[in-house]
């Protein structure tokens, strides 16, 4: 008997390094849905993130302009009132540095100057609602007005699962496009192993390296600011003590790619998240089986 379940438990730990000899990049995970599924799932999120930049902007943008003209308007008084009294009280000191971390709530970076676009134009809204469903959450934007308060709470509550169904289903059929690359293309173990390694150096270049050059040159950071807030975003830590695109004047393509590069990047990340979970399950599976089978072989003896 026990040299029977030795033959069996040694067969299934076979059929398990088959299984991982055989797994394209990270194996196959079962997906149930087909690829017109995949794709309405995703653009379901494309709707509902231009959905989401129409409604904040729509409840955001006239309250900011009121804000920064009255916080501009503040400014103008307090500063004509301490140059005609020939001084500046305590009092005038403290209501100058409120308004200051007001303002650059509201994007003002330099006092009289309102020629400088919105915080909450088309572009902006956007990309705060990718910022709400990705639940990287900056702290950088955030709605002022009680409806848009309101409306941002149910936004997230049904945009995360939208969100992370779409990236999960976007990056499962990813993960399966590359085995079939990999099969057609890979057909030996050490091979299929270094296409995958290939794959993913090839797509986190793509996705985590150039990007950084293009944030030390629009943002003027260093390679190790850049490097850092692409690690803080893609990981959905969010810190918001970096912000690319925060400064109201860049153009609107530049917010456009800030969001196609977060949507690819985070659906990068899922497909390491997949790849880890994969040989973690794959290991302690293998780990059990060979004490299993450590434990017949003992029995036996």
């Amino acid at each position: 008997c026990g040299f029977l379940e030795t033959i069996i438990y040694n067969a299934e730990l076979n059929v398990a390094n088959e299984t991982i000899n055989k797994l394209p990049l990270f194996g196959y995970l079962p997906v149930n849905m087909s690829l017109r599924s995949h794709a309405s799932n995703f653009t379901l999120l494309i709707f509902y993130l231009f959905l989401g930049g129409f409604i904040f902007k729509a409840l955001e943008w006239q309250h900011e302009v009121d804000m920064r003209q009255t916080l501009v308007d503040a400014y103008s008084n307090l500063t004509t009132t301490a140059s005609q009294d020939g001084c500046i009280d305590l009092k005038d000191v403290k209501n100058l540095v409120t308004l200051t971390l007001t303002a650059q709530r509201y994007g003002i970076r330099e006092w009289g100057d309102l020629t400088m676009k919105s915080q909450w134009n088309y572009f902006g809204s956007l990309f705060f609602s990718l910022v709400v469903v990705s639940t990287v959450g900056y702290g950088n934007m955030s709605p002022s007005t009680i409806w848009g308060r309101r409306v941002c709470v149910v936004y997230a509550f049904f945009g995360i699962p939208i969100f992370l169904n779409a990236v999960a289903q976007f990056s499962a059929e990813a993960k399966q496009a590359i085995a079939r690359l990999q099969d057609k293309l890979a057909g030996k173990k050490p091979h299929r192993r270094a296409l995958a390694a290939a794959i993913m150096f090839t797509l986190g270049t793509f996705v985590a390296f150039f990007p950084n050059f293009l944030f030390m040159y629009s943002e003027n950071w260093s390679f190790e600011e850049a490097a850092y807030f692409t690690f803080i975003t893609l990981t959905t830590v969010g810190f918001g003590d970096y912000v690319a695109g925060a400064q109201t004047f860049y153009f609107s393509t530049y917010r456009f790619f800030l969001i196609l590069w977060m949507l690819l990047g985070l659906m990068y990340v899922a497909l390491i998240i997949m790849y880890v979970q994969s040989i973690m399950q794959y290991v302690l599976r293998k780990i059990a089986l060979e004490r299993s089978t450590t434990k017949v072989m003992q029995v036996k003896s």
